[in-house]
């Protein structure tokens, strides 16, 4: 029961920043969701390194 709280906490320490990160460079914030699938935080790491960020993207959190 103890390692199911440690792996919500971990994936809810991870998937936010990565949902902010995303709303802020204007892509789908629902990418952050690959954070789930395993080496998918490399793989949301990598769209955000190589996307081009909107200066003016809509922040709605």
């Amino acid at each position: 029961m103890l390692e199911f709280f440690v792996h919500v906490l971990t994936s809810v320490i991870v998937v936010v920043p990565l949902w902010r990160l995303f709303a802020r460079a204007g892509l789908n914030r629902y990418l952050a969701l690959l954070a789930f699938l395993p080496l998918g935080v490399i793989v949301a790491l990598f769209v955000l390194a190589f996307a081009r960020w909107s200066p003016h993207a809509e922040e709605q959190y």
